[in-house]
């Protein structure tokens, strides 16, 4: 299955997530059934057929949202935000989805965010670091199998706001270096984002 469509499919499941857990709230059900089967019975009644077919041909699948809907509400409510957001988030990968996001009112990844982050992938680096030198904010990227030391931008206002919005959407993920700098390491995601990104 190509990214695009992977990603479609993870946004409808968890679209659906949240309006199924959104009804049992309101629901006065008692029934014995775990949630994972619930959750099928209720994709059933209201028609998502090959959404259905899809979770039973993988048990993992199954048992993620098992585990999910577990949790309490409020708590299920935060994660299937940021599940959203980072599905949004990733669809600025390809210029039709990403127009298409931007018209909606999505949020979506800039340029120099995607710059950045192409730049960070194909350094062969596994983390890079922010410096703030001389008020000057550094990218210094960490293990590059190239010759390049740093990542370059332009827009020295936004830098936060990029970097941000790549680890909301996991394809940076972020931890503090013992002097508590930020420090960004590569993930998988970020390597198939870049592969889709055709712009």
């Amino acid at each position: 299955m190509a990214f695009l469509e992977t990603a479609c499919a993870l946004g409808t499941v968890v679209g659906l997530i949240g309006q199924f857990a959104s009804s049992r709230k309101e629901s006065t059900s008692t029934q014995s059934v775990s949630e994972g089967e619930e959750f099928l019975v209720w994709l059933h009644e209201h028609d998502h057929a090959e959404v259905t077919a899809l979770i039973k041909e993988n048990q993992k699948v199954l048992d993620t949202v098992e585990e999910m809907l577990k949790q309490p509400h409020e708590l299920i409510e935060a994660q299937l935000e940021r599940l959203e957001s980072m599905f949004t988030l990733m669809l600025s990968a390809d210029p039709h989805t990403r127009s298409l996001s931007q018209n909606l009112g999505l949020p979506t990844l800039s340029a120099q965010a995607r710059s950045i982050l192409r730049q960070f992938v194909q350094s062969g680096a596994s983390q890079f670091m922010l410096e703030n030198i001389k008020r000057n904010p550094e990218l210094s990227l960490m293990g590059s199998s190239t010759s390049t030391k740093i990542i370059e931008y332009e827009e020295h206002r936004f830098l936060s706001n990029d970097l941000d919005a790549l680890a909301v959407a996991g394809l940076l993920k972020e931890s503090r270096t013992p002097s508590d700098c930020r420090l960004f390491t590569i993930t998988r995601a970020a390597i198939a984002f870049c592969e889709a990104d055709i712009t």
